[in-house]
């Protein structure tokens, strides 16, 4: 079994336990809530959905395929899942239908035609992919540009995790450096648009000390290259050259 097929496995295990994921199932704590409300902000403040046709390719079991319509004022967000997430999102968000859709798919062989979406995200994805250069070839065939959200692989916290945590090694966590991301980007096309380093808050971490590093994080945020390496999330978007 592949890394990729453990951890979908992993994420299947998930649904049965927690009716969602560990990070927005009815097991979620208060610090990962404070770690995804910070992700969407990095998200908003790196890129301008209002208006424009997402794809969200592995969007888990639909919380944040949601957010894209009705927080970030996207005009419509299909969301791709090759886990069995996709049939719990599609009957959680069914009220949000026709403007929000989830559907069964893979990374690598998306079924839309060319330029099908304004863009195509991925939120945590890339790292589990076996073959991400194929993931993201096929984002950028769909769409006009691509937003990815990943942790950040210059941060030498996030690397040690990877290495000795349970729930790191179960769900198949392996962060990539931003430089070695935007090389991949730039060989498929892309043109860089921007982007960012951002939240200091752990995904799984005591509620008081995220509480802290959430109140912390914007004014760390703007320090000169310190977050480069300190922070947990980088976000980076690329537009299709001629698009």
């Amino acid at each position: 079994m592949s890394r990729e097929d453990k951890a979908i496995a992993r994420y299947n295990l998930d649904i049965q336990e927690m009716n969602g994921y560990i990070y927005t199932g009815n097991k979620a704590r208060k610090s990962m809530d404070i770690f995804n409300a910070r992700a969407s902000l990095a998200v908003q403040n790196c890129v301008s959905l209002e208006g424009m046709s997402v794809l969200d390719v592995g969007c888990a079991d639909g919380t944040f395929t949601v957010e894209l319509v009705t927080r970030m004022k996207a005009a419509r967000a299909v969301g791709i899942e090759p886990s069995d997430a996709w049939k719990l999102a599609q009957e959680k968000y069914c009220r949000f239908a026709p403007q929000v859709r989830f559907q069964y798919g893979s990374a690598y062989h998306l079924d839309f035609p060319d330029r099908s979406f304004d863009l195509a995200m991925m939120r945590g994805v890339l790292h589990h992919l076996d073959d991400p250069v194929q993931g993201l070839k096929e984002m950028f065939r769909v769409s006009g540009g691509v937003f990815l959200l990943e942790p950040n692989g210059y941060n030498p916290i996030i690397k040690l995790l990877e290495i000795v945590s349970p729930y790191h090694r179960a769900h198949a966590e392996k962060s990539y450096s931003p430089r070695r991301i935007r090389g991949w980007l730039q060989s498929l096309g892309g043109t860089l648009e921007g982007e960012s380093f951002s939240s200091l808050v752990p995904l799984i971490c005591p509620d008081g000390i995220a509480g802290f590093l959430n109140w912390l994080s914007p004014a760390w945020e703007r320090l000169p290259l310190i977050p480069t390496i300190s922070c947990g999330l980088y976000c980076v978007h690329c537009i299709r050259k001629g698009h």
